[in-house]
């Protein structure tokens, strides 16, 4: 049995019908064309305010990236970024916050989509240690986190599509299948590999 607020009848239990209908449409991005083309108005039409805003807040929460998954030390520091190829969500969506000395995010743009052109400002910036993204464009590849003390934290298997990003602590990875192809960046400018990190066995 579903109960509705005094007054409300049936216009409420089908307004709530039309606002899943849209939020679900708006998820695929056709939030637009179906507001203009439903034949409604009265309260049902003053209503559909509500939806807008149940909608903003849908595509406030899908942004926040609710399916990577960061990886933490047990103190709570962040070690690493997992992205896997199933995690994408249309439109440009940076995966690192702003802290970051790296900075990663993904296009996801139908075609037409048009990006200003620009240019970067000179800006001066610090960074005290190297941060690293790699990106698996074919195979697959096992990488291991370790936290700053190279405390063993956690195994990640990384296959076609998928990406991780180590902000901190230590890492290392193993190759799983043949020809496999790894696109690597880290944030610049290079300094020597003697400076720069400590190889463990």
């Amino acid at each position: 049995m579903i109960l509705m607020p005094p007054g409300f009848g049936n216009a409420f239990l089908v307004t709530q019908i039309m606002l899943f209908i849209i939020i679900n449409l708006a998820y695929a991005g056709t939030y637009n064309d179906t507001i203009n083309s439903l034949p409604i108005s009265g309260t049902i039409k003053e209503l559909i305010l509500i939806g807008q805003l149940k909608i903003q807040f849908y595509q406030i929460e899908i942004n926040k990236n609710n399916n990577m998954r960061k990886i933490n030390d047990s103190k709570g520091n962040l070690l690493c970024i997992v992205y896997k190829d199933e995690d994408w969500v249309e439109g440009l969506n940076f995966i690192t916050d702003n802290s970051l000395f790296i900075q990663v995010g993904s296009w996801w743009y139908q075609n037409g989509k048009n990006l200003a052109k620009h240019k970067h400002n000179i800006v001066s910036r610090e960074a005290n240690i190297t941060q690293e993204m790699v990106y698996v464009k074919s195979g697959s590849m096992l990488a291991t986190i370790f936290d700053q003390e190279m405390n063993f934290v956690e195994e990640v298997i990384l296959k076609e599509g998928d990406m991780a990003i180590m902000a901190y602590g230590g890492h290392g990875y193993k190759i799983l299948e043949d020809n496999t192809k790894i696109i690597e960046a880290k944030n610049g400018p290079f300094v020597s590999v003697e400076v720069d990190k400590v190889k463990y066995e």
